[in-house]
């Protein structure tokens, strides 16, 4: 039966959209309570962004797996994809156990992590958010695999639902733990509890729609090795790129707990939060396309995977850049009625790890494609030069910046992958640099933009947040959704290509 990947398309970003809205719904909800504690808050901040790292992260198999997986399944080869899918997991496995002794070790010896900072009253709980992080990290592994098994037939909506449904008891169970009293580890356990819960429905799911066998998926997760002679060189450059982002992404939430203390970090964490949740709406919106160049590749189809290159990056250019120009200005009544006035030093720092992906709508697309064509000197070269520029910046002005060289050189490092993500981009499709700019930035994001710069002044005179309250935060939330959605109308009516491509979603798949 053909699968209509449009319709698949718009589903995917239906249900992950919701499901991602309700995560940081019932994050948005539990910070207010734990925020008037610095201390508390940088280590629960740092805790849930490596929960959030490692069920996102791939570390290399699973990506290099899920490439290879979608190719067979798009040859309908459906026994080479699903032993593709557990040999990748089982490396994944491998690399789990080290996280899983690395949490543990955190939660016999904290002071590794925060040093001399962490008081007596943060040493207990963070022990126990470690703990908790090291037990329940096996948990990503089935998230990984029933992702995959849903995500090569670009059908990963389906799991979503049900995450949706975990996510809403998650953020009534808000209300239990933080009634009167700050229950923090008894949180994080149900937390993860429900995650455990959603991933058994997922394989329940898994068994009655496309008839795979639990325990015969189960025995796919092991070592295999003309799988591993075929994924290997691919699989090996992207545990090299995780690496690479986990020095850029990750790892500065680390180093700022352990020189500069929880409080740093908690001013740190604001503006990290924030960009979390745009990498995951972000994240939402590419991640069909991954598939998608993997099936053209699969059937040898490199006219359409080229013309999916070029559109991606051009209608990329308002979806990427409206939400973060709009984020950036709303960014002090988001903050201050979020966190509170305590936390103003964080206002800078959102700005500047939003604006360090401005250009997203250029390198997401170059990576994707650079990693479905194989052409892994690029991919080496780029995730080779970002930390180090990244850290020999931080190095060099902590002293005089403080926490604020980390956002800083977050924005100069990601600049420097755009410049390179836009050379290939050229190069790849025999294009000027005159007719790009013309093609992809002349008329697209102007019009919107300048509503989204008079309307957010104006509403920022008019309408101004002075302290922190749910009724604040609510509104400012609603008023920054609200200029997104009429920018993105303005961009539809003035824009006649992403008119011609609506029109056309009706009758014709992408």
């Amino acid at each position: 039966m053909k699968i209509n990947f449009t319709v698949n398309f718009i589903k995917i970003y239906f249900w992950n959209f919701i499901s991602i809205i309700l995560n940081f719904a019932a994050l948005f909800v539990v910070v207010p309570y734990i925020s008037s504690n610095k201390e508390l808050y940088g280590v629960y901040a740092l805790c849930m962004s490596l929960n959030i790292f490692l069920s996102y992260a791939d570390l290399g198999f699973i990506g290099a797996g899920k490439k290879f997986a979608s190719e067979y399944f798009a040859n309908n080869d459906l026994k080479k994809s699903i032993d593709t899918i557990g040999f990748s997991v089982f490396f994944l496995s491998i690399f789990l156990i080290f996280f899983i002794i690395g949490f543990a070790i955190l939660g016999f010896s904290p002071e590794l992590m925060f040093g001399e900072f962490i008081n007596n009253n943060t040493y207990d709980v963070a022990s126990s958010l470690f703990f908790i992080l090291s037990f329940s990290t096996p948990i990503i592994l089935f998230q990984q695999l029933v992702n995959s098994i849903f995500g090569i037939r670009l059908e990963n909506y389906i799991p979503q639902k049900i995450n949706i449904l975990g996510s809403l008891i998650k953020i009534v169970s808000i209300f239990y733990f933080f009634n009167n009293t700050y229950d923090l580890v008894g949180y994080f356990i149900f937390f993860q509890f429900i995650n455990f819960l959603a991933v058994i429905a997922q394989l329940f799911v898994i068994n009655s729609k496309y008839k795979l066998n639990i325990i015969n998926i189960l025995s796919t997760i092991k070592f295999n090795k003309k799988i591993y002679d075929k994924v290997s060189k691919l699989a090996y450059s992207s545990l090299f790129i995780t690496i690479s982002w986990i020095l850029y992404y990750e790892l500065d939430n680390m180093v700022i707990g352990k020189i500069l203390g929880p409080s740093e970090l908690a001013i740190y964490a604001v503006g990290f939060t924030i960009l979390g949740f745009y990498r995951s709406l972000i994240a939402i919106f590419y991640s069909p396309f991954v598939t998608r160049f993997n099936h053209f590749i699969g059937l040898n189809q490199m006219i359409e995977f080229d013309i999916l290159y070029k559109d991606l990056v051009k209608f990329s250019v308002p979806i990427i850049i409206i939400p973060i120009m709009t984020l950036i200005i709303f960014a002090e009544p988001l903050v201050i009625s979020w966190v509170g006035n305590s936390y103003a030093d964080s206002i800078i720092i959102v700005k500047l790890l939003l604006f360090a992906n401005i250009f997203s709508f250029i390198s997401i697309p170059t990576s994707l494609i650079l990693n479905s064509l194989l052409r892994l000197k690029e991919l080496y070269i780029i995730n080779t030069i970002i930390p180090i520029v990244f850290w020999i910046g931080i190095l060099t002005t902590i002293e005089f910046f403080g926490v604020k060289s980390f956002a800083l050189f977050k924005l100069i490092s990601f600049m420097i992958l755009a410049f390179f993500c836009s050379y290939i981009y050229i190069d790849y499709t025999k294009s000027s640099i005159a007719s790009t700019v013309k093609n992809i930035v002349k008329s697209t994001i102007s019009p919107s933009l300048l509503f989204v710069y008079f309307a957010g002044n104006y509403l920022l005179n008019n309408y101004p947040i002075y302290e922190k309250s749910s009724i604040n935060l609510l509104k400012t939330s609603l008023i920054v959704i609200i200029v997104i959605l009429l920018a993105f109308i303005i961009q539809i009516l003035i824009d006649k290509d992403i008119k011609s491509k609506i029109f056309k979603l009706y009758n014709k798949e992408i």
